[in-house]
């Protein structure tokens, strides 16, 4: 084994010694204008590769620079698409204001008109809080708005229209859950009425006023002249306008007229009368508390609105500079 060895080795060495002997040889024997041949030969692969590698890098920062400028404008697409949904979420929130300002004024004319609330349709609203990644609209401020120029805060912004959405949901939550309420409590209230009115030309229907002496005789014309000023300008007794003189007509005139007497025809009457004034009072209260609620998230929204407004008022610059841009191009 060590003879084997010994004679690899041997080979090894002579084979390494001629390789050399030869190379140097074989370069010693080039002239002159091989030389010349072979360094151009060189030079010509070396160039290649240069160029090779410059249209490689050429093709990279090209690519490169589409793709900012891809970015750039998706950037910019997300910035506009923000600002196109927040500026027709305020036609949602005006729309809401003027249904609350309305609600208000007819309060006051006549409480027995339940309000409707007219509705701009919030999808813009409902999209910015709910539809879009925020995440990605925060990060194309960031590239758009470097180190946050004139102080924008798109994070500010989103909570604002966030907050803003939560409000009008639950305005309009709370109206929907009343709404209802509020026809049942005057349907209630309406049917009362009309069973009191029946009562009444009952007791009238009953009893003769030549039959009747001392406070019967009083308490029968005063009832009769009660009903009699209704029958001589009748209301309309289906309308709201009805519901509304309804305890100044006939409530307030029977109560004051029965609340000393305990005759059981009498005590009918007042009964009833009380009955229709509790449904009363109890529509009255429900509507009084929808209207102040209405106005309460109102308040709120304007004020939310104006820090929208003042926030958002970088955003507003930034798109009215772009679409200049965008036309001078």
């Amino acid at each position: 084994m060590g003879d084997t060895f010994d004679n690899f080795s041997s080979w090894l060495k002579n084979f390494v010694f001629n390789s050399l002997a030869e190379s140097r040889h074989f370069l010693f024997s080039i002239t002159r204008a091989e030389w010349l041949s072979l360094l151009g030969t060189m030079a010509a692969a070396l160039l290649a590769a240069v160029v090779s590698l410059y249209v490689v890098y050429l093709q990279n920062t090209q690519q490169r620079n589409r793709d900012d400028e891809q970015q750039k404008t998706t950037e910019q697409n997300k910035l506009q698409y923000l600002h196109f949904l927040i500026n027709d979420s305020f036609k949602t929130i005006e729309f809401y204001r003027l249904s609350v300002e309305n609600a208000k004024e007819s309060y006051k004319r006549n409480p027995f008109v339940i309000p409707d609330l007219n509705s701009y349709v919030p999808h813009s609203l409902n999209s910015i809080a709910n539809k879009i990644n925020q995440e990605e609209y925060y990060l194309a401020s960031v590239n758009q708005f470097p180190k946050n120029e004139s102080g924008f805060g798109i994070a500010e912004l989103l909570q604002l229209c966030n907050a803003l959405n939560d409000n009008y949901t639950k305005a309009f939550s709370e109206f929907s859950l009343q709404f209802p309420l509020l026809i049942e409590d005057k349907d209630k209230y309406r049917s009362a009425l009309e069973e009191l009115i029946e009562i009444v030309n009952q007791y009238i229907l009953e009893n003769k006023v030549d039959d009747l002496t001392g406070s019967d005789k009083i308490n029968y014309i005063r009832i009769n002249e009660i009903m009699g000023a209704l029958k001589n300008n009748p209301p309309d007794f289906k309308g709201n306008e009805w519901l509304k003189i309804s305890n100044d007509l006939l409530i307030v005139p029977l109560n004051l007229t029965l609340q000393d007497q305990g005759k059981p025809n009498l005590r009918k009457i007042y009964n009833q009368s009380r009955h229709a004034l509790d449904l009363r009072v109890n529509y009255i209260g429900r509507i009084y508390n929808v209207v102040n609620s209405l106005e309460i998230n109102r308040s709120i929204q304007q004020d939310i609105l104006g820090r929208i407004k003042n926030v958002g008022a970088p955003l507003e610059v930034y798109i009215k500079e772009l679409n200049k841009k965008k036309v001078n191009s």
